[in-house]
């Protein structure tokens, strides 16, 4: 998945504000000056430009969540399964939480109970343990939403930034700028 789709999802979803312009001070005939056009356009491209490198933040922290959540999954045991065991793990719950099908439901509910039940160390209460792993599935799927928020967010910001690049372009044909 894009990167810079991802941020901007995350945006969306953190609610930090839009990008919509100001209302500027226009004359009586309502149109700016060349020279308030272009002060307004510098400030949307600031503007953008924070905003890509707060969705690009949010984004490498939910990466970092993320990580650190199968860290945790995987620590309820160590012995048990290599990184790829959990992440499997962890996909396959995720599809059967987001699967619509019921005959895809039941399958990725299937995947998801005979790798939990591979992964579930002998020594242990097991009941507990798919209690922890549970409850850290879902964590992963919280974060899950945030990240699919964030990618929205992106989405939005490369609407922005080609809706600036339009305008710069309409600015520079009235100034005499190719």
């Amino acid at each position: 998945m894009n990167m810079r789709l991802l941020i901007l999802s995350l945006i969306a979803l953190l609610g930090l504000g839009s990008m919509e312009p100001a209302e500027v001070n226009a004359g009586s005939s309502g149109d700016l000056s060349l020279g308030q056009e272009k002060q307004l356009l510098d400030q949307q491209h600031q503007a953008l430009e924070q905003e890509e490198l707060t969705l690009a933040q949010s984004y490498r922290q939910l990466l970092d969540q993320k990580r650190a959540l199968l860290e945790q999954l995987r620590a309820l045991n160590p012995k048990g399964g290599t990184t790829k065991d959990w992440n499997d793990l962890w996909e396959n719950y995720h599809q059967y939480q987001v699967s619509e099908d019921e005959d895809d439901e039941d399958d990725y509910e299937d995947k998801y109970k005979d790798k939990l039940k591979v992964l579930t160390p002998k020594d242990v209460d097991k009941d507990a343990f798919k209690s922890n792993a549970k409850d850290l599935l879902k964590a992963l799927e919280a974060v899950q939403k945030q990240q699919d928020a964030l990618t929205q967010s992106f989405v939005t910001h490369h609407s922005k930034i080609q809706q600036l690049d339009q305008d710069k372009k309409g600015h520079n044909q009235k100034t005499g700028k190719q």
